[in-house]
């Protein structure tokens, strides 16, 4: 797997408009020169609220999109349904770095009933802070575990 993560892109950053016309076009281009390499799974990110470009987030081909905690996870789950696999979606501060034990239990519950589990894989919205307590980071791998979705 490999991931092309474009920060700048982020429709918090441009408009869906531009983000159309002058990144989509070439993140296109990547995972379909990606997929001639023989990399089958390429994963996306772009930091902030994607929800207003999700379908052309799915048509750059990648087969794992990573959702930031600023989407509405529900709404993507819908949207996006058995097209791609959503990653993510915990909040990294306040339900990571910040949270305590319970908090991040609560929050990884959420993203699985959410997307009922369905084409989804658990983890953060985006990079996991430095400080973030490791047992926070654990509790997403039992929550993970105890759900076979």
């Amino acid at each position: 797997m490999i991931q092309c993560g474009d920060s700048l892109a982020a429709c918090n950053v441009i408009s869906p408009q531009t983000y159309e016309r002058y990144a989509w076009p070439y993140q296109k281009r990547i995972f379909s020169e990606w997929r001639e390499h023989g990399i089958s799974t390429g994963l996306l990110h772009i930091c902030g609220n994607s929800t207003k470009v999700l379908e052309l987030y799915r048509d750059t081909g990648a087969g794992l999109i990573e959702i930031d905690s600023a989407v509405d996870l529900a709404e993507a789950s819908r949207r996006l349904e058995r097209s791609t696999t959503i990653v993510g979606n915990v909040d990294t501060v306040s339900e990571l770095l910040q949270a305590d034990f319970a908090q991040t239990e609560a929050a990884a519950r959420r993203c699985i009933e959410q997307t009922g589990g369905r084409n989804f894989i658990l983890g953060s919205g985006c990079l996991v802070p430095r400080y973030t307590p490791v047992e926070n980071v654990r509790v997403l791998t039992r929550v993970a575990h105890e759900h076979h979705y």
